[in-house]
């Protein structure tokens, strides 16, 4: 069940079956939040590959499907535009603000802010993580690929991960790899590229 922070907290004052009546009936307000990551600096991971100041991470048909773009301050904002066979409405993220769109199956955004998944009945499925690392030793303990960087990357560091997964077609994220029609890629590090993985 999507709630607020605020409702969150409450949410203990609720019986099993209470809960399970409040998910049976139908909703249609819309559920958004945002995040309130704003960094000057922050590392995108997507499908197992890097992407420092590359602006657009992951491009489909000439669009940008993971990106960031970076407001009048100066901070990158992360956006993402779910990819779907569906043709239905699909939740979105623009300048850190999310919109779940159409008619998910699960939800989960915990009160901490720091991460998102959604998931539909078709197999599409989405997720945001941001983490804050304060240092490169522990960085490279679990990412030791993007410490080819490390004369560039100032601690401590923020990172945005995303997976995302088209249902019903072989294009997934996940926090592994990358697979797109049988390709797999991992392991890549893209610096100060205007583009990362383009495909379509």
């Amino acid at each position: 069940m999507a709630l607020c922070s605020v409702h969150h907290r409450k949410a203990d004052a609720w019986t099993a079956e209470q809960c399970r009546e409040l998910k049976e009936q139908s909703h249609t307000a819309e559920v958004s939040g945002r995040f309130e990551w704003m960094r000057h600096e922050v590392v995108g991971i997507v499908g197992g590959n890097f992407y420092h100041e590359t602006p657009n991470m992951v491009v489909f048909r000439d669009q940008p499907i993971i990106w960031f773009d970076r407001d009048e301050r100066g901070y990158l904002l992360l956006n993402i535009r779910m990819l779907s066979a569906s043709g239905q409405p699909r939740t979105e993220l623009i300048a850190n603000d999310w919109e779940i769109r159409g008619d998910p199956l699960d939800v989960d955004s915990p009160p901490n802010g720091s991460s998102l998944r959604v998931q539909y009945a078709n197999g599409d499925d989405v997720g945001v993580r941001f983490k804050v690392w304060e240092s490169a030793e522990i960085l490279e303990a679990v990412h030791p690929r993007i410490l080819v960087l490390k004369d560039e990357l100032d601690f401590p560091l923020v990172t945005a991960e995303v997976h995302m997964t088209v249902g019903g077609t072989n294009i997934r994220f996940d926090s592994k790899e990358s697979q797109i029609d049988g390709g797999l890629l991992t392991g890549n590090v893209m610096s100060r590229c205007g583009a990362g993985l383009v495909f379509g």
